[in-house]
């Protein structure tokens, strides 16, 4: 398969990888907007400009993590800037997320947590169909398998090893994340009234997501510190396990915090 959708002239082409994640950020528009949440919460006058400061962290955000721990795969730090080609940390994009936007929100006088529990419900399923380019660009690739699903990259443009059989582990991705989508949005968001828990229930899915998926991530960096002791945890799954402790505490403060719950 080859990442490229449409050559169009030259240097000039349509990426797999950027066409999912605009078909994605549409799909979240398109839901988010007609949530019945949506008017309440005053968002219309707001909501486009949140979502470019948003996609502007996904991006820097998910680069800065992606070139911290594949530093050697970039051969000029002009690459770092490339943001139209693959490469990018979901970890990292979700961290940065949660920092600009909670910014906006106050300066805009609209209530953090009713806010990020609207956007908990529709992101996973941003990030599924995001996962689909991740699958075509050959970045996020799965380790050496012989399964017979196993799937193999021909194109030398591919970011993918070339004819090599390799668990998609970009698909495996891509279905844990819309299931979660689907827990959150039949499940969670019937059931989880008290504000903040939609949020944090939403952290801890897609962390174990990523958790899981990981270990079949063919570009796992492994933490020596951590392997020496017998553990063989990659960085990110580190990472994950602590969104997941920490999104848990969460959930239980504003489940049963009477102070939380009357503010």
């Amino acid at each position: 398969m080859s990442p490229i959708m449409l050559h169009i002239w030259g240097p000039f082409a349509i990426q797999w990888y950027g066409f999912f994640i605009a078909l994605g950020a549409l799909a979240f528009l398109f839901m988010i907007k007609r949530d019945p949440r949506f008017p309440i919460l005053n968002l219309q006058n707001c909501f486009d400009a949140l979502f470019l400061w948003g996609a502007a962290a996904v991006l820097i955000g998910g680069r800065i993590l992606h070139v911290i721990r594949h530093y050697d795969d970039y051969d000029s730090w002009t690459e770092w800037f490339a943001f139209w080609e693959p490469g990018y940390a979901v970890l990292g994009s979700t961290i940065a997320v949660l920092c600009v936007v909670p910014t906006y929100l106050y300066l805009h006088r609209v209530p953090l947590f009713p806010f990020l529990d609207l956007i908990a419900t529709y992101v996973p399923l941003l990030q599924s169909i995001a996962r689909l380019g991740c699958f075509f660009a050959g970045c996020c690739f799965g380790c050496a398998t012989q399964v017979a699903w196993a799937t193999i990259y021909t194109d030398t443009a591919s970011l993918a090893p070339a004819y090599r059989m390799l668990h998609p582990a970009q698909l495996y991705s891509a279905l844990g994340l819309f299931v979660v989508f689907l827990i959150m949005y039949f499940i969670a968001r019937k059931t989880c009234k008290i504000p903040g828990q939609q949020v944090t229930l939403y952290l801890m899915l897609t962390s174990l997501e990523r958790f899981i998926t990981d270990f079949w991530r063919g570009d796992r960096e492994m933490v020596p510190s951590v392997e020496r002791m017998g553990i063989a945890l990659s960085f990110h799954q580190l990472l994950a396990l602590g969104i997941i402790i920490s999104g848990g505490i969460l959930f239980l403060t504003v489940t049963y915090s009477k102070r939380w719950r009357s503010t």
